[in-house]
C-alpha cells in the first residue's frame, strides 16, 4: 500500500491531470445515458399511448412531427380484411398557437382525430374532454401546453395556424 500512494504522490500535476480525465469520461457517460433516454422517452411518447395493433404509415414517414399522408383508400383496404375490427384516420402535426388576448405565440404539437367510434389514444383526461370537442372548431391542450403557451379556463379563443378556435 505505501508504494502506490508513493506513486501517486510523487508526480502530482500527473495524478490530477490523470484522475480529472477519468472523471470527465465517466461524467461524459452519465450525460449520453441521459440524453438517450430523453430521447426515447420522447420518441415513444405518442406511440406508446395508442389504442391500436397496427399502424399505416406513410412511405414519407420521418419522425413523429413530419409523418406525411397515406391515401384514405388504405383504410378502405385494412378494413376489408376479416381480422381488422375497425379502422381511424390520426393526423399529427406542429401548429402554431396565438392566443388573441395576450398575442403570445407558440408552437404546439397537435394530434386530430374523427371523434365518431373510440378515441385513437388513451391519454388522461382525453374521455372526459371528447363531449366538448364535438363544436366545430373547438380543441382540448394538455396540461404541460396549457403551462408552456400560456392557456387557461378563461381562454375562450385562440388562432391555430392562421384560423380561430373558440
Amino acid at each position: 500500500m505505501g508504494l502506490a500512494l508513493r506513486l501517486i504522490g510523487h508526480k502530482k500535476i500527473r495524478t490530477a491531470v490523470g484522475v480529472s480525465g477519468i472523471a470527465f469520461a465517466i461524467l461524459f457517460m452519465f450525460l449520453q445515458l441521459g440524453f438517450s433516454g430523453a430521447l426515447t422517452a420522447t420518441a415513444v411518447a405518442v406511440s406508446s399511448h395508442l389504442e391500436g395493433e397496427l399502424v399505416l404509415v406513410s412511405s414519407r414517414f420521418l419522425h413523429i412531427a413530419e409523418t406525411g399522408s397515406i391515401p384514405r383508400s388504405r383504410l378502405y383496404q385494412a378494413l376489408a380484411r376479416p381480422e381488422v375490427l375497425s379502422v381511424t384516420p390520426l393526423y399529427m402535426r406542429f401548429a402554431r398557437w396565438k392566443a388573441p388576448k395576450t398575442g403570445r405565440r407558440c408552437s404546439m404539437f397537435t394530434i386530430g382525430f374523427p371523434l365518431s367510434g373510440n378515441a385513437p389514444l388513451s391519454l388522461p383526461g382525453l374521455a372526459e374532454a371528447l363531449p366538448a370537442l364535438k363544436a366545430p372548431g373547438s380543441l382540448a391542450a394538455d396540461r404541460e401546453s396549457q403551462d408552456k403557451c400560456g392557456v387557461d379556463a378563461a381562454l375562450t379563443s385562440v388562432e391555430v395556424r392562421e384560423r380561430m378556435m373558440e
